[in-house]
């Protein structure tokens, strides 16, 4: 069922001749619902079904989260019984990505450390963390999310290394940033996100010339992200000369000199 009409008329013909979808139909009804802001009925469904799987409630969960009715969501996850992973991400994210929720994001993430096997600790978790930590700019918070990474291995990525960096950048301590990469050998680790993030960890420390021996260290490695990111550094440190010529170098084409 990809489209609304075609849930609502699945539905309809079920209730009419007194059939009961599968649990998997029941789920595909209550997401096509959510993504349509129909969580009333989405809920109804829910409430309906003789059999719930984990699918059935991170659905119904994630929904109300993306509404930002958190106060159910929250007591629809300590009523699930079959929390996993994907429930506890979803929470967390919902939480961090808000304003005003982030301790709720942190004791979640605490709490995860401590439950059933079903809810492991994955990248995403972490560079969820990542993201607030460089958001509530709490160092501390960082190193100890950092730690958890390298022990559990989950340091390894050029997505990780990226979201380390924006942290490190973001919470004052740039030359972490750059440890990150240089000194814990994640050279190899190095794409154009990787590299973009370096590039915006050199500009907010006012490291301009850095920042542009980055850009120009492989030029396969340069998107507009790159570009722009290094002309609004030379603009908020005053350098609007530099600025100027690399936009004219950006038009000419993504190649810099």
């Amino acid at each position: 069922m990809k489209s609304l009409k075609e849930g609502l008329k699945f539905q309809a013909h079920a209730v009419k001749s007194g059939f009961v979808p599968t649990v998997v139909a029941t789920n595909q009804l209550i997401s096509l619902y959510s993504k349509h802001g129909l969580i009333q009925e989405a809920h109804k469904l829910f409430d309906g079904m003789p059999d719930r799987n984990v699918f059935s409630w991170n659905t119904i969960i994630n929904a109300y989260i993306k509404s930002r009715s958190f106060t159910k969501a929250k007591s629809l996850f300590y009523a699930s019984p079959c929390r996993d992973t994907v429930t506890y991400n979803s929470m967390i994210s919902g939480y961090a990505r808000s304003d005003g929720y982030e301790s709720e994001a942190i004791e979640l993430f605490i709490q995860m450390q401590f439950d059933n096997d079903a809810s492991r600790i994955d990248e995403f978790t972490l560079t969820t963390m990542l993201n607030l930590v460089a958001k509530l700019r709490v160092l501390c918070y960082g190193k100890q999310v950092h730690s958890f990474m390298v022990k559990s291995g989950n340091d390894l990525s050029a997505f990780a290394l990226s979201s380390l960096i924006d942290m490190y950048s973001k919470c004052g301590s740039f030359w972490d940033a750059c440890r990150v990469v240089y000194g814990c050998g994640g050279e190899d680790l190095v794409d154009l996100v990787v590299k973009n993030a370096l590039i915006a960890a050199c500009c907010r420390e006012g490291e301009l010339e850095m920042a542009r021996e980055i850009l120009l260290s492989n030029q396969e490695l340069i998107d507009e992200v790159s570009l722009n990111t290094m002309i609004s550094g030379y603009v908020q440190n005053g350098c609007e000369e530099e600025a100027v010529e690399l936009q004219a170098y950006g038009r000419g084409g993504i190649s810099v000199e």
